[in-house]
């Protein structure tokens, strides 16, 4: 369906980036509208669909990236890519994590536990939005100051 020699990775990087940013803000929105009855438990099931969709974007993206390192690296180098990668990684690890732990949150009937699993899970997007920062800014360097995307450019052979 489509070439090889066509990057997606670029196209679709921006769901995680934009998921990984959001996540905080649903998280503490939903918990607070929970918290003072305006939603019921059931609301925390919006906390798992982004985190659900932040992990399955970042996981494609960085399928689709490893698709496209081959290419790049002539251009850009291993070291820089392999940055770029390790950040990346560090993102989608901690967003499974917190996945994971509002997956288990939705279960705790209630009490102390359940507003320390509520607080972790917020935590832990926190620092998730954080980790897809640096991934997206070892990206840009990759593209604007490495100049990743001659990969690609002008129909030149880079094989």
């Amino acid at each position: 369906m489509f070439s090889q020699s066509l990057p997606l990775h670029p196209a679709v990087v921006h769901f995680p980036i934009a998921l990984g940013i959001l996540a905080p803000l649903v998280t503490l929105c939903v918990w607070i509208a929970i918290r003072r009855n305006g939603l019921t438990r059931r609301a925390w099931l919006i906390v798992m669909g982004i985190h659900l969709l932040t992990v399955g974007s970042g996981v494609i993206s960085m399928k689709l990236g490893e698709r496209d390192e081959d290419q790049v690296e002539k251009v850009v180098g291993k070291a820089a890519i392999h940055e770029h990668e390790e950040a990346a990684e560090a993102f989608v690890w901690t967003s499974g994590a917190t996945l994971a732990l509002s997956g288990v949150t939705f279960f705790v009937p209630g009490g102390t536990l359940l507003v320390i699993g509520r607080a972790l899970t917020s935590v832990g997007s926190l620092i998730a939005s954080g980790l897809v920062l640096n991934a997206g800014h070892s990206g840009g360097v990759l593209v604007y100051e490495k100049g990743a995307a001659q990969a690609y450019v002008g129909g030149a052979s880079h094989d």
